[in-house]
């Protein structure tokens, strides 16, 4: 996530060393579309600098720094909608609300790690990882009635009964601009340990996190606590024992690790990917970020017999299409990635491609297609007038 220090109980004035130490001594580089992270595990906390590529060069500007804490759980998740958080100075970090495959019939927000290993953000796309839950606030209680002594809820907004919360989320109302990405809800806690953080301040040890173990609304999730807000309340410790369950009141951000599984080794260049990086770069009408994978001598061929060689050309044709594209609502298009669900004009079914749809009416109008040499884009082809029908 994005860098908070209470996440890992470090302070903002440490961000320039801890920036300096993931890039001098990184445990491993993930090399991401548009910038690289540079990972370093502390123990049990993780921190990655985001360093983004200027130009079509290999160098890169260190824009910040992203928190994230190891953990056993995972999942797969889907992009329901993209977030923009305006004046983050950090343009690698990314926002989504997402559904997982633990609860596909409830959205929350989450910010994602290492996400430039993901060739897309946009609404549809798919990816798995490696979760926990950050806290913000957090109260904890015996049982659910003492919860409901304590935790006071707008009965218009809320109904007013701490059982109809069971197993929903809250997104958090504060006038902060991240408030959007915390949800507040109730959960119940199982089990409490404590977790390594190998840092020192000056001669002083990091003491460490707390990891709560909880059943929440999108599944099991391990609440990343910072220790004062435990150490501050001895009677927190004592709730524990006997395998009871306690509930817990909380604000939580959650945070998802992307580079695991088919992405531990950085992004991927093939066919499938880079199709669906461009067709990313379609729906946001932005060709930045996979300029850097189309080929200098790259082809483009229209349905209306346009041939178009070299990227600076082509990306010129591309942009002067978004704006007209854009230009109104009923000349907006979707771009959406999948697969040929039959053989057309030699091409064959089950080829990677991109449905192009009106947006008002969902209306397939064409296809698109990109054949990948050497991990670029060296043709890209348009074909209007044929649907991905069966």
């Amino acid at each position: 996530m994005g860098f908070f220090p209470s996440n890992l109980w470090l302070e903002r004035e440490e961000e320039a060393g801890l920036i300096e130490l993931c890039v001098s001594s990184p445990d491993k580089v993930f090399h991401g579309y548009g910038g690289n992270h540079y990972y370093k595990a502390l123990g049990s906390a993780e921190i990655v600098a985001d360093g983004e590529f200027c130009g079509t060069g290999d160098t890169e500007e260190l824009l910040g720094l992203q928190t994230h804490v190891k953990g056993s759980l995972t999942s797969s998740f889907t992009v329901v909608q993209y977030i923009t958080v305006e004046g983050l100075r950090d343009r690698l970090q990314r926002f989504v609300r997402v559904v997982s495959s633990n609860n596909t019939s409830l959205s929350f927000p989450a910010t994602i790690v290492n996400g430039e290993v993901l060739p897309s953000f946009e609404p549809g796309s798919s990816f798995y990882g490696q979760y926990v839950g950050f806290v913000r606030d957090i109260e904890l209680f015996p049982d659910l009635r003492e919860a409901g002594l304590h935790i006071r809820l707008d009965p218009e907004r809320y109904g007013g009964s701490l059982e109809e919360l069971d197993g929903h989320f809250i997104v958090d109302g504060d006038s902060d601009r991240l408030s959007s990405l915390f949800v507040s809800t109730l959960l119940k806690v199982s089990g409490m340990r404590t977790l390594p953080v190998n840092y020192k301040r000056g001669a002083v040890n990091h003491p460490g996190l707390v990891a709560l173990r909880c059943s929440s609304p999108m599944g099991p999730l391990d609440l990343i606590v910072p220790p004062f807000l435990i150490k501050n309340h001895p009677e927190y410790s004592s709730l524990f024992g006997g395998g009871r369950e306690v509930y817990a009141w909380a604000t939580v951000m959650v945070s998802i690790d992307v580079a695991i599984g088919k992405y531990r080794d950085g992004a991927l260049r093939d066919e499938e990917s880079l199709l669906a990086l461009f067709a990313a770069a379609l729906m946001r009408g932005q060709y930045d970020r996979v300029s850097r994978y189309i080929a200098e001598d790259a082809e483009f061929f229209g349905s209306d017999d346009r041939h178009i060689v070299g990227k600076t050309a082509i990306l010129s044709h591309l942009g002067s299409v978004s704006e007209k594209v854009f230009s109104s609502f009923e000349t907006r298009q979707l771009y959406l990635p999948t697969r040929l669900n039959r053989d057309i004009q030699g091409i064959e079914k089950g080829r990677p491609c991109i449905d192009i749809q009106i947006y008002s009416n969902r209306n397939s109008i064409g296809l698109a297609f990109v054949n990948v040499e050497n991990g670029l884009i060296k043709k890209i082809m348009f074909r209007y007038g044929v649907a991905n029908e069966a």
